[in-house]
């Protein structure tokens, strides 16, 4: 198991979405796998700090879960199914105050925890955004709001810089993330 944001070619997948359950099976563990550009940020081998506490409350992903199974193959073993995701949520003020947060462990709760972080500056906030992967929050030259959602923090930009593109405005990213921060 390497670092597949290191070597994307020899991240395997039987397709192209990261955060879905990928079938091994145990008697060929390489069968159907090929490698894939999609990486879950929230996989056990993407190489950053990992030290610190609740670091590893989110459990392993289905990346971590299928390198493992088709390393080390077991025909009689039955695994349950990823039992949560990490959550984050985005949310702004009419008057420039924002609220971020990640690594939570329930969309209600994230919703909750960025309102009352933008909140702090004394004004009233809204929710743009309640992500499972990664985020980006674009303002238009009007001022509007644009978001967008992705696996991965520079695939939502992009999409909030073509939503924009495809309206006929510009836009500025104002801000990103992702919930595995």
């Amino acid at each position: 198991i390497g670092h597949p944001e290191q070597d994307v070619a020899a991240n395997l997948d039987t397709d192209t979405d990261p955060t879905n359950a990928i079938p091994i099976d145990c008697r060929n563990p390489l069968s159907g796998l090929r490698p894939s550009p999609g990486i879950d940020e929230a996989a056990v081998a993407i190489g950053r700090n990992v030290e610190g506490p609740e670091r590893w409350l989110r459990g392993l992903t289905y990346d971590d879960i299928a390198a493992r199974d088709a390393l080390y193959p077991h025909c009689g073993i039955r695994y349950r199914a990823r039992a949560s995701k990490v959550w984050g949520a985005y949310a702004v003020s009419p008057y420039g105050a924002t609220g971020q947060v990640s690594r939570v462990y329930s969309p209600d709760v994230a919703r909750r925890a960025a309102a009352r972080e933008c909140g702090q500056a004394g004004r009233a906030c809204r929710v743009l955004e309640v992500f499972d992967g990664c985020f980006a929050h674009g303002v238009t030259r009007e001022g509007l709001d644009i978001t967008a959602t992705s696996p991965r923090e520079a695939a939502a930009r992009d999409s909030v810089l073509v939503t924009c593109a495809r309206s006929g405005t510009t836009c500025r990213i104002f801000a990103s993330g992702c919930s595995v921060d």
